[in-house]
């Protein structure tokens, strides 16, 4: 009745709704990438082991709509991610890209690998010119970690269907520069 009296099919009113949702998610998305504070290394490895533990896509995706907003971690998002495409059938792989949560998960990796390169260029010079041996030292396992995640992240991006493999490249290139 809801559906008639706002003229439209509920076909294209619940389309509308669901684009609307994937909308206000992407939006979630950035803020939230833009706003949050590190988690504990010691969480993060917790919530990895919890992941990996995981039998099932649907556990998977359970763990990430409980903690992306509040405990976000590339780490344990590219596993995420990379859990839900390998635990997934060709056929269930393409419905999990149609839910929000997992949209909103390789968007959120989409923008951490393609600002990794951009962001550890620009800052490495100043600090290595101002902190010198004991900044590469002490940030050495840091990077190795990061780029770590971000391969598992290109790899569940291009699993799911996210990210091509030529968009992909260009930013391989830029990190190994």
């Amino acid at each position: 009745a809801a559906h008639a009296a706002r003229g439209s099919s509920r076909a294209s009113c619940c389309l509308r709704e669901n684009c609307c949702r994937r909308l206000r998610c992407s939006v979630l998305t950035l803020e939230v990438a833009q706003e949050t504070m590190p988690v504990p290394e010691e969480r993060v490895a917790e919530i990895r082991r919890d992941i990996a533990s995981k039998s099932s896509a649907t556990a998977t995706v359970q763990i990430v709509r409980r903690l992306f907003e509040r405990s976000w971690d590339v780490a344990w998002g590219a596993d995420a991610l990379l859990c839900i495409a390998r635990r997934s059938t060709s056929q269930t792989r393409k419905g999990w890209a149609k839910d929000e949560w997992v949209i909103a998960l390789g968007e959120r990796l989409k923008l951490e690998v393609s600002s990794v390169a951009l962001g550890i260029r620009e800052d490495a010079a100043s600090k290595i010119a101002a902190y010198g041996d004991a900044f590469i030292a002490e940030c050495a396992a840091v990077l190795g970690r990061r780029l770590d995640a971000e391969l598992t992240a290109m790899e569940a991006l291009r699993r799911m269907n996210f990210q091509d493999l030529a968009a992909q490249g260009g930013m391989l290139l830029r990190t190994a520069e």
